[in-house]
């Protein structure tokens, strides 16, 4: 989903109003392709093959997207993005597929804020979700039981191999690991009965 080693059709940007997301200060360029791959048939996007190296990543010391003290902001660039992906995918997709998205939308959260101890830092995000969940817990009730599954794996498969590079990176002992004894369905409630209490 990124957009280095692409070309794009510069008129079919500006017929349907494609730009970058600036709110956005993590991925803003995945938001951009996965919001123009709903708008495109894949037979219309082609591949060319080449020796030749087309992009060079280079890591850099200080970056955004490698510093420790930005862990949450990370976090929050996921959260933001998967919500714009949501909004898009309600006005360009059938319904089942906007209902998966807030699928993916639930169990992403659940593998991010669903820790023994829950950061300062995540707090208003949990609040936002709780939101997000309050207003989209009908879409949620949509999805069927298999689809759940999928999504639940590829989140949790995502969630784990961050939180490895992460500890490789930075070399952190200990990051929050998710309490799995409870449920999707059981973390849900709990956030609705003490959001009831509140």
């Amino acid at each position: 989903m990124f957009v280095h080693s692409k070309f794009y059709r510069r008129q079919f940007l500006i017929d349907n109003q494609l730009e970058f997301d600036t709110d956005l200060i993590f991925n803003e360029d995945s938001l951009f392709n996965t919001v123009l791959n709903t708008m495109t048939d894949y037979k219309r996007i082609g591949k060319i093959e080449t020796e030749a190296p087309l992009y060079v990543w280079c890591f850099r010391e200080g970056s955004a997207t490698a510093t420790p003290e930005n862990h949450f902001k990370t976090l929050y660039g996921l959260y933001d993005r998967n919500k714009k992906v949501c909004e898009a995918y309600k006005k360009r997709l059938p319904y089942d597929r906007y209902c998966a998205m807030v699928a993916r939308m639930v169990m992403d959260s659940y593998y991010a804020l669903n820790v023994e101890t829950l950061p300062d830092e995540l707090k208003p995000m949990l609040e936002d979700f709780r939101q997000f969940y309050h207003d989209h817990k009908a879409d949620y009730a949509q999805v069927d039981r298999k689809t759940l599954r999928e999504i639940k794996n590829v989140s949790k498969q995502e969630y784990e191999i961050g939180n490895r590079e992460e500890k490789e990176r930075w070399n952190i002992c200990q990051i929050n690991q998710v309490r799995e004894d409870i449920s999707v369905t059981k973390w849900l409630e709990m956030l609705e009965i003490n959001e009831a209490k509140e």
